[in-house]
């Protein structure tokens, strides 16, 4: 849990976007047990079945499910419950279901890779980008959910965001290529999805060196387009974009050489210690 604050603290620091900060720890801690689910433990009829209950979103599908799936649904409907709640004073309830709708998506494209995983295909760069991947990375719903407590945000910001504008793209994309590279040697050791590493060796026919150059070369110009929408603040109020570029800062901390989220070291306690625990002197 301090691992996944520390990342939000990066992406949405300031103190009057608490809303946001509490709404974006409460869903990263059902993404992350989805994603679990997704990953390691569900057959492809149970995530089905799981898929198909997020798409209804209701309550008596809890009957359909196995047991174990319970502890990930019912608290993903809950906490997107208590969202209503919690930005209602800020007449943003019914901004909730754009969120509600990504975490939809995130979880369909979970399924698409856990066939892929299922069914020993393995697909190329470009397809396991596009068809699932840059999905379930999940900045775009990170972003919904931040806006929810973030006062500049407005049902145009999250019509604009829905349609994947090129800075959420991009931050999508450093974000998926930088967590495949720090974690790829490790998934070897499991049943998992290919990752952006052996789709890019598969897709040029390269080794693993030249395949981390090509996508050292991606996240670079990824980060272009970052920097060049913030030239152009007036397309969303400038705190919508910050968080676009603070999201991608906190991902190359995290994921920088080796994946200290998934695999807490001592970088990680170290960096968390200086954030939360060490007073800074005055």
């Amino acid at each position: 849990m301090a691992e996944a604050f520390f990342w939000i603290l990066g992406a949405i620091y300031e103190p009057h976007y608490c809303i946001g900060r509490i709404a974006f720890f409460k869903v990263f801690m059902v993404v992350t047990l989805l994603d679990d689910i997704y990953d390691s433990y569900g057959t492809i009829e149970e995530l089905k079945l799981l898929t198909k209950a997020i798409d209804r979103w209701d309550y008596g599908c809890l009957n359909d499910l196995p047991e174990y799936m319970k502890v990930g649904y019912q608290p993903t409907l809950d906490i997107f419950d208590e969202l209503e709640g919690l930005v209602a004073k800020e007449g943003k309830s019914d901004c909730v279901d754009y969120a509600r709708e990504e975490m939809k998506r995130v979880c369909r494209k979970h399924l698409v890779e856990a066939r892929w995983c299922s069914h020993n295909y393995f697909p190329m760069l470009d397809e396991y980008l596009n068809d699932a991947s840059l999905i379930t990375f999940g900045y775009q719903l990170a972003a919904a959910v931040c806006y929810l407590g973030m006062r500049e945000s407005n049902n145009d910001a999250f019509e604009w965001l829905s349609k994947n504008p090129n800075i959420i793209n991009a931050a999508n994309i450093v974000g998926r290529l930088l967590n495949d590279m720090a974690g790829h040697k490790s998934e070897h050791k499991m049943d998992h999805v290919s990752s952006a590493v052996d789709c890019c060796m598969r897709q040029y026919g390269v080794t693993e060196e030249k395949a981390l150059q090509e996508l050292n070369r991606r996240v670079t110009d990824a980060w272009k387009d970052v920097n060049q929408a913030m030239l152009r603040p007036h397309v969303m109020p400038r705190p919508l974009l910050n968080l676009a570029v603070n999201f991608c800062r906190a991902v190359e901390v995290v994921y920088k050489d080796e994946d200290t989220y998934t695999t807490p070291n001592h970088i990680m306690k170290n960096n968390i210690t200086l954030i939360m625990t060490d007073p800074i002197p005055i």
